[in-house]
């Protein structure tokens, strides 16, 4: 099964689709943004109390009458609503803008068939990053501490841009980034050395740009 084969023979996967065989990149599409729905609202139930204290704390300096009122503003229902919405939304702008980002970048340098081939690459390789949610899910329930990390904020203390721009470093992402050079490489007909110091490359950049807004005091809500 494909699903599976990506995580040990992502060349044959690739190949596949060349061939214009394999599963349609839209099924998959769609199965990433059920999933990622489903892993939110079994996450919730032990984000929620860390969600409220994280509320509590950033309403503190308001005089008590007034927090209580705010705090009275972030139901359960609310935050869990406002949570599903972001990720119905969410997940299909990434995978939609990485997919339309890709096209056009190896239509230069490269030689990809169709936007069809580019949604291909990056949805598999996306698997790649759904797999490291459903881990941190099991290690949740597990040991009922929310928002596991296998980033390098692990490595700051200090919760500042750094640690912000280091929280999207993991080693599931650059798996996932490494399985999409290997994906373009077959379907954009370019050596492997070139696709991996495109992909990485605007991956940097990314970051370049995450680390600008943090500074700035925006906030990175897309995910490369």
């Amino acid at each position: 099964m494909d699903i599976l084969r990506i995580f040990y023979d992502p060349v044959k996967v690739f190949r596949k689709r060349e061939m214009d065989e394999g599963i349609n990149p839209w099924i998959i599409f769609g199965g990433i943004v059920v999933v990622s729905v489903i892993i939110y609202l079994l996450s919730f139930k032990h984000q929620y109390p860390y969600l409220m204290e994280q509320i509590s704390q950033r309403l503190q300096n308001l005089p008590e009458e007034q927090r209580q009122q705010a705090l009275q503003k972030f139901t359960k229902e609310r935050l869990l609503i406002s949570g599903l919405v972001t990720v119905i939304l969410m997940v299909p702008v990434k995978l939609l803008f990485q997919g339309l980002i890709f096209q056009q970048v190896f239509s230069i340098w490269g030689n990809i068939r169709s936007f069809a081939d580019s949604l291909y690459v990056v949805v598999y390789a996306n698997i790649i990053s759904l797999a490291s949610q459903i881990l941190k899910l099991i290690i949740e329930y597990a040991t009922g501490k929310p928002f596991v990390s296998f980033d390098l904020s692990i490595f700051f203390k200090n919760k500042g841009t750094l640690y912000r721009v280091m929280s999207n470093v993991d080693i599931f992402t650059i798996l996932s980034l490494s399985v999409m050079a290997i994906g373009f490489s077959e379907l954009a007909r370019v050596n492997r050395e070139r696709s991996f110091t495109v992909v990485f490359g605007l991956w940097l950049l990314y970051l370049v740009a995450l680390g600008l807004i943090f500074a700035m005091g925006g906030s990175g809500w897309l995910r490369f």
